[in-house]
């Protein structure tokens, strides 16, 4: 699922995540969740789902939602660090 979101091929993975966000609540299909409401140009959903986001959450991945906040217009493009870690859900915004 991380390859094909990184690959570019939201739409045919992010059903298989809108499904797994309703059988397993995990901390990653809810950031998956986000990513895939992005790539597929659900702006009302990723409004809805950020607003539910808690600061805990954000500060557990800063650099997932500051991508998502500059995605939507509302930050800049955090510059990365040579040492900087990405997962898939990062580089596939990115």
């Amino acid at each position: 699922m991380k390859n094909e979101l990184v690959t570019g091929n939201a739409d045919t993975t992010c059903p298989f995540v809108r499904n797994n966000i309703l059988n397993a609540d995990g901390i990653f299909w809810r950031k998956a969740l986000l990513t895939c409401q992005l790539l597929t140009g659900d702006e009302k959903g990723l409004e809805l789902s950020l607003n539910m986001v808690d600061e805990k959450s954000r500060r557990a991945d800063p650099l997932l939602f500051s991508l998502l906040d500059a995605a939507q217009g509302n930050a800049e493009t955090p510059i990365l660090r040579p040492d900087q870690k990405l997962s898939a859900l990062h580089t596939s915004i990115y």
